[in-house]
């Protein structure tokens, strides 16, 4: 006897523990032949865990104050001074170039204006070592002939008497340079000499009071490496900045004690400056070591097509060490180079880096295989990637989401997109690593940034920056101090059965996973190809209706000292999900108006404040209609 699609509950399950589990983010791909568990396109702020559920991004927690001003970040940089400091660097499009400290007061973080009415937002940022003062120098380039550099000397303001300022503390250790000049409360000051707490040979600073922050001023040098070249990136390898613009195919080189001497000498020693000349315009650089050169060699991209390795080797020609330098040319396929400087990145030994054509490759060397190869990383998401233009934007590799995570922002949209490698040691001990991406994050980013150890992103919009993960709330912070909800949807690739010929039916939905109380939680059933014969609306769960719970699994009892392991759970925490939160188990089964379709993809969604929610499983009571596909067929 058939069994009815009314009682019928033998479900067909997707997620954590089922034969399909939850795999990623494909949106390049037909939709209604994906495997089920995948997310396809219109899959928005959730992300795959690494507990292989699905969940909703935390949302976004402001660092510092608000502030609604309408001027974006364009540039940005972390420098971890070998001082012990910290600075966190931003390029606002007021023009201005700013770091963030509380040295005011130790607790209210206030950015500093380094320079104001800037000619250009676009800054590249690297670090080199002054082996003089023994301590690490900022150096900055933007668009222009000159290179720019920061000391980073903080401290606070004292007195000032005869030509000396006095600071709170020793001026070399706070990490000001031997002579310079000063800013306090806006105004720039001068001095040629220091000694302890103090700065001498100063000009008039009468003016400045006592507990204002003073900080170093940015020196530029102008006409560096040469007059008229466009100073566009900039990369220290082994201590010698290297130099590059779009414009050119000279990449200048300095010497490895002086980032300001770019005079190539008749014959060359290991660290003095160099000149090199490539077969094309230069598009970025970066560092590469390999398994046998811990120094590492410099890797420029140029051209369509191009990637040069600098390769530089010690040779003794009697009695002197020179050094011989080769630039080894690796051609790909035309459009296959970067594109652009912010968009090249180091993983373990490889080049990650975004092409012409707005698509993720890797540059490196793979096992078994001699020459250099360039595979494409992003197949998973190449159309959407080749839609998107990524003007203003950067990328980004992190530790952290369990492993390595790149980060590509797209200012101009408002989204970024986040690729993963997570590697680890199986049962058998061998390495094993899981790629994938997930579906696209709404967050209004326009550089990601890392501060004492914590993800932040700094927004398109306005001078604002945000905690990214780990936050504890599931709404956004904003420059109103309102918090603002934001939709996220987990839609899965269409179902059909394995005959795609024959319809199927279906009457219940099966939802598993953890979500708080408080949280409305909604489905669609998109009958047919983008709903085309019906789209199904289910509440999963709904606090303001009575008629519409969850049901939920929670206790205020926590484990006992012998119910769990020392080590695994924090004594008196109970057991958690990711991220250290504990919300409430649920189950629900929703009922829906039976219908015979060739196909169907659920889309789990919330779109209210505070909605925190992580699929486990997905279920729905799928069997075969009835009903023979005559609908298809041609009429006469």
């Amino acid at each position: 006897m058939t069994k009815s699609v009314i009682d019928n509950f033998e479900f067909f399950k997707m997620g954590a523990r089922t034969e399909y589990p939850f795999v990623g983010y494909i949106s390049s791909i037909d939709p209604t032949t994906a495997r089920p568990g995948v997310l396809i396109g219109g899959s928005v702020n959730t992300y795959k865990t690494l507990l292989g559920t699905v969940k909703v991004r935390p949302g976004l927690k402001r660092l510092g104050t608000a502030d609604a001003t309408i001027a974006g970040v364009t540039s940005s940089y972390e420098w971890y001074t070998s001082l012990g400091e910290t600075f966190a660097l931003r390029v606002t499009e007021e023009n201005k170039l700013q770091f963030l400290s509380d040295i005011a007061d130790g607790s209210t973080l206030v950015w500093y204006d380094l320079m104001t009415g800037l000619d250009s937002t676009r800054f590249v940022f690297e670090t080199w070592w002054n082996d003089t003062l023994k301590k690490d120098v900022l150096i900055m380039v933007k668009f222009d002939d000159n290179l720019y550099s920061w000391h980073g000397g903080l401290a606070l303001f004292v007195s000032y008497a005869g030509g000396t300022i006095t600071l709170d503390r020793d001026v070399a250790v706070a990490g000001f340079a031997t002579s310079g000049s000063i800013i306090i409360n806006g105004i720039s000051y001068t001095y040629t000499g220091i000694s302890g707490s103090t700065l001498t040979g100063t000009s008039d600073a009468s003016a400045a009071v006592a507990g204002q922050p003073a900080y170093s001023a940015v020196v530029t040098t102008a006409d560096k490496p040469a007059a008229g070249f466009s100073n566009d990136f900039i990369k220290v390898i082994n201590n010698q900045l290297h130099v590059g613009s779009y414009d050119s195919r000279l990449v200048y080189v300095s010497a490895f004690d002086d980032f300001t001497d770019f005079t190539v000498p008749a014959t060359r020693a290991p660290g003095d400056p160099d000149l090199l000349t490539l077969d094309s315009q230069a598009r970025g650089i970066t560092v590469q070591k390999g398994v046998t050169d811990r120094s590492g060699n410099a890797v420029v991209s140029g051209g369509l097509g191009d990637w040069y390795t600098v390769v530089r080797t010690d040779v003794t020609v009697g009695a002197a060490l020179t050094e011989q330098v080769d630039v080894v040319r690796s051609q790909t396929a035309d459009l296959s180079t970067a594109l652009s400087h912010e968009f090249i990145e180091i993983i373990g030994d490889s080049v990650i880096f975004l092409d012409q054509n707005n698509q993720l490759r890797q540059f490196g060397l793979v096992r078994d295989i001699v020459n250099p190869v360039f595979p494409l990383l992003s197949l998973d998401v190449f159309t959407e990637l080749q839609g998107r233009d990524f003007a203003g934007g950067h990328m980004r590799a992190v530790a952290d989401q369990g492993d390595t995570t790149l980060y590509i922002t797209c200012p101009l949209a408002g989204v970024d997109y986040m690729y993963q490698v997570r590697q680890r040691i199986d049962e058998a001990g061998v390495l094993t690593a899981e790629r994938l991406w997930h579906p696209p994050q709404v967050r209004g980013l326009a550089r990601v940034a890392v501060i004492d150890g914590i993800t932040y992103g700094h927004s398109n919009a306005n001078p604002q920056i945000y905690q990214l993960w780990n936050t504890n709330q599931y709404s956004d912070d904003n420059p109103s101090g309102e918090p603002t909800p934001y939709e996220s949807h987990a839609t899965f690739a269409y179902l059909s059965l394995s005959d795609r010929m024959q319809q199927l039916k279906f009457s219940r939905l099966y939802f598993e996973g953890y979500m708080s109380q408080g949280t409305n939680l909604y489905n669609n059933s998109y009958l047919e190809y983008q709903g085309a014969k019906n789209i199904l609306m289910t509440t999963i769960n709904h606090p303001s209706i009575p008629t519409v719970l969850a049901r939920f699994y929670t206790s205020t009892v926590m484990p006992s000292l012998g119910d769990v392991s020392l080590g695994e759970v924090p004594l008196g925490e109970g057991i958690l999900s990711e991220n250290l939160e504990n919300p409430s188990k649920f189950r629900a089964i929703r009922g829906v108006q039976p219908a015979n379709v060739f196909e169907f993809a659920l889309d789990i969604f919330s779109v209210d404040l505070d909605s925190q929610w992580e699929l486990l499983a997905v279920g729905v009571n799928l069997q075969a209609a009835n009903m023979r596909p005559v609908k298809i067929m041609q009429k006469n």
